[in-house]
């Protein structure tokens, strides 16, 4: 790798973690939707495309929109990714008949040693063929109608990996969840709808965290800002969630943005579209 590439690399890594620690609550909703375009890239990259074109939809190599029948306009500035660098090395194979090291034969594999940037351009900078219906880009996402609070609780009940039920509980407290054993997840029956949905955001985040994961405080953090995003991704307020929010990235390693994503990727992949409608008390 090169003294240039090297120097590239830092620069990137640098501009995404500030951009990662600039995010406000809108950005983070808005980038979560962006995600819907780019799932199968890492959220890093996709952070990356966001902050370079945010309104990108489909993005590839230069190889790849000629080999489709289109060209990147002249003057069109590159997206920058990551992508990873493999390197080609001899290893020895052990014959189950002879042991003997000097006799062993020999394959070759690819190991990773890093990752390297590449440029990529968005369809919107290219011009020629039609693409083929299955790389067409996904329609921007548009508000489908109504939908009740009360079908989003319980499709969040019904698509849990774990056990809900409501029960009493002392009023000043919410919920809990079980991460060990027999995992459950238990709700204050005495309060409000909203409050039960976010409290449900939070209780699912914490059985969604890593085990990697460490300290009271951090799940605690992740969950609460889990809560809040979804909270604002359904229309629901949580105001108790904004100071925790805005505080998790000033204090904690940008990995925590990769869970949040993460574990609000899987909560609303398992509720379903339910985001592109508006959310009413009664429906």
């Amino acid at each position: 790798m090169g003294k240039k590439m090297r120097e590239k690399i830092k620069e990137y890594m640098s501009r995404l973690e500030d951009g990662i620690r600039a995010l406000t609550p809108a950005d983070l909703e808005q980038f979560l939707r962006f995600r819907r375009y780019f799932r199968n890239y890492s959220i890093f990259n996709t952070m990356l495309i966001y902050m370079q074109r945010p309104n990108a939809t489909l993005v590839a190599g230069m190889k790849k929109w000629n080999s489709l029948g289109r060209r990147v306009r002249k003057g069109e500035r590159a997206i920058w990714i990551f992508v990873p660098w493999f390197k080609k090395i001899e290893v020895k194979v052990e014959s189950e008949t002879d042991s003997d090291s000097e006799k062993k034969e020999t394959k070759t594999e690819e190991v990773l040693k890093g990752f390297i940037m590449r440029p990529v351009w968005d369809v919107s900078q290219t011009e020629g063929e039609p693409l083929p219906e299955d790389l067409a880009p996904l329609p921007a996402p548009e508000v489908k109608g109504n939908v009740s609070l009360k079908e989003l609780y319980h499709r969040l009940i019904e698509t849990s990996p774990v056990p809900v039920k409501e029960t009493s509980l002392p009023y000043n407290e919410y919920g809990f969840a079980v991460v060990r054993g027999e995992k459950h997840i238990q709700i204050n029956n005495a309060h409000d709808l909203k409050t039960k949905i976010v409290t449900l955001f939070h209780e699912l985040a914490h059985i969604e965290t890593p085990e990697k994961v460490k300290g009271r405080e951090e799940k605690d953090v992740i969950a609460e800002t889990v809560a809040y995003i979804l909270a604002g991704m359904y229309g629901i307020d949580n105001l108790k969630g904004s100071a925790v929010y805005l505080g998790m990235f000033e204090s904690r390693p940008i990995e925590f943005m990769e869970y949040v994503v993460g574990i609000v990727e899987r909560i609303s992949d398992r509720v379903g579209d339910m985001a592109d409608y508006r959310m009413v008390e009664n429906f």
